[in-house]
């Protein structure tokens, strides 16, 4: 008998960081299967599940986000994996 695997059930109300356009915020879901340096880098920049990040700027090259009261630059490739959904007020 053959087995096949079924697909992770995702929140369908998540979506990748970059949809976001300048000045929309969003919380933080879940971050992507990745590998471990690159999971630990994005919690080292406070980016985790239910950190609340405003796009200050995402036009041509790196996101410019802000999370808390901190400014980072998040390359493109790195920002795909961070899924968010709109905060709850």
């Amino acid at each position: 008998m053959q087995t096949v695997d079924m697909p992770v059930m995702t929140d369908p109300t998540s979506f990748p960081l970059p949809m976001l356009n300048a000045g929309e915020a969003a919380c933080v879901s879940r971050i992507l299967p990745c590998g471990q340096g690159l999971a630990r880098k994005l919690t080292a920049m406070g980016l985790s599940p239910g950190a609340k990040v405003t796009v200050l700027n995402g036009r041509g090259g790196p996101l410019l986000l802000r999370v808390g009261e901190c400014r980072i630059a998040v390359g493109l490739g790195m920002a795909q994996r961070v899924m968010v959904k709109l905060c709850k007020t």
